[in-house]
C-alpha cells in the first residue's frame, strides 16, 4: 500500500467511525453529560483514569473541566489520577499488583463523585481496579472505550455509563474517545453556563 493511500484509509476509517458513532452514541453521551451535571452540582467531583494512551485523552478532559473549554467560567473540580509520574512510579515500585488507579480512588473518591474511565481495547487490571474502587466508595462509573471490552463490561453496575466508540485502527478509537470528551466538556459547560453563543 502506499503511503498516500494508507493516509486515506486513516481518513475514511475516522469518517466511517465518525458517522457510526453520530447514530449510536449521542443518548450516552448525554447521559453522561447529565450525570457528570448533577456530580458538579451536588458538590462532588470527577475523577479521571485512562490506562496507556487513553492517558493523554484523560488529560484532555481534566485540562478542559478545570481551565476552560470554550467560554470563560470558573474552573471545574476534577482529578487526572495517573498525571503524577513520581507517583505512579512509587505505586509501581511499592505495590507488585499494580493498584495504580485503585489506590488514589479510595484515597481521593468518596459518594456522590464519578470516576471517568478512558479505556483501550485491551482491558487492563488498573482499569478494572478502578472501577471496583469507585464502586466500593459509591461512586458511578463512565467508561469510553472501545465497542470490544469484555472483562470492563463484567465489573460495571446497572447505574454506570459505558459510551463504546467505534473504529477499526487503534488510532481512530483514540480520536473518537477525545470527540466524546470535548463533546462531554462542551455539554457540561451548557448545562452549568448555558450557550457561549
Amino acid at each position: 500500500m502506499e503511503l498516500q493511500d494508507l493516509t486515506i484509509a486513516h481518513f475514511h476509517d475516522h469518517i466511517g467511525a465518525s458517522a457510526e458513532a453520530a447514530e449510536t452514541l449521542p443518548a450516552h453521551i448525554t447521559m453522561a453529560a447529565e450525570l457528570l451535571f448533577a456530580c458538579l452540582v451536588n458538590d462532588g467531583k470527577i475523577l479521571i483514569c485512562g490506562d496507556g494512551h487513553q492517558s493523554a485523552n484523560a488529560s484532555h478532559l481534566c485540562n478542559a473541566l478545570i481551565s476552560r473549554h470554550g467560554q470563560d467560567r470558573p474552573a471545574l473540580p476534577a482529578i487526572h489520577i495517573g498525571a503524577d509520574s513520581a507517583l505512579l512510579s512509587t505505586l509501581i515500585h511499592q505495590n507488585p499488583k499494580q493498584e495504580l488507579f485503585a489506590r488514589q480512588i479510595t484515597t481521593l473518591g468518596q459518594a456522590g463523585d464519578v470516576l471517568v474511565v478512558l479505556a483501550g481495547p485491551q482491558d487492563s487490571s488498573n482499569v478494572l481496579q478502578a472501577v471496583q474502587a469507585a464502586h466500593a466508595e459509591d461512586m458511578q462509573v463512565i467508561v469510553i472505550g472501545s465497542q470490544q471490552m469484555q472483562q470492563l463490561d463484567a465489573v460495571l453496575v446497572p447505574d454506570d455509563i459505558t459510551i463504546g466508540v467505534p473504529g477499526e485502527r487503534f488510532a481512530t478509537i483514540l480520536q473518537q474517545q477525545l470527540m466524546v470528551v470535548l463533546m462531554l466538556s462542551d455539554l457540561i459547560d451548557y448545562l452549568l453556563f448555558g450557550s457561549n453563543e
